[in-house]
């Protein structure tokens, strides 16, 4: 952004009363730049909602509320498939055992998996959208293969990788492994 030298400036567009001084401002703001796809930008909002719920109801709110869980249902990823995935990798390793089984994936760890899954898709988003943009090409083009991806975005699958495994993680098994995507 332009023209934001000064303290008053920053304030004005991200201060209490500025046009992004919400959550809901600035992905709205991204989506129209073209920064977000639809589907992420509903699921953000979706995300908005849930936060709002836990930060407007401390203590009283949580994952098996019914208005939480409709929203989780939005923001879905499939973290069963996400499971199959990594105990077929660890089977390799003889390392199945260190994470849960389908079976016990509850509802927290479960939106806990989506919500990894939604940050990867924002953060996807927001650095090959606006470059894709500029470029004039479509944004899965900037992406590919894990392999052929730029190293910002192979690094941004290992971090949801290591995020995932940090919330399927079996408690009481030995340390995590370095995992690759």
């Amino acid at each position: 952004m332009r023209h934001l030298e000064s303290k008053n400036a920053e304030s004005a567009l991200f201060g209490p009363t500025g046009p992004l001084a919400t959550f809901g401002g600035r992905t709205l703001l991204a989506y129209h730049l073209g920064w977000l796809s639809a589907d992420t930008k509903q699921k953000l909002d979706c995300f908005r909602k849930i936060r709002n719920e836990f930060a407007h109801r401390a203590f009283k709110a949580s994952f098996s509320d019914q208005p939480i869980q409709s929203l989780f249902k939005k923001i879905e990823y499939n973290p069963e498939r996400m499971l199959d995935v990594i105990s077929e990798a660890l089977e390799d390793l003889d390392d199945r055992h260190i994470i849960i089984a389908n079976e016990e994936l509850t509802t927290e760890k479960r939106s806990l998996c989506n919500l990894a899954y939604l940050a990867e898709h924002v953060f996807r988003d927001l650095i090959t959208r606006p470059i894709a943009i500029a470029n004039r090409v479509p944004d899965f083009t900037l992406v590919g293969e894990y392999d052929d991806a730029p190293k910002l975005i192979q690094d941004l699958y290992r971090n949801l990788a290591r995020s995932l495994m940090f919330i399927i993680h079996r408690k009481g098994s030995e340390v995590l492994p370095d995992v690759a995507t």
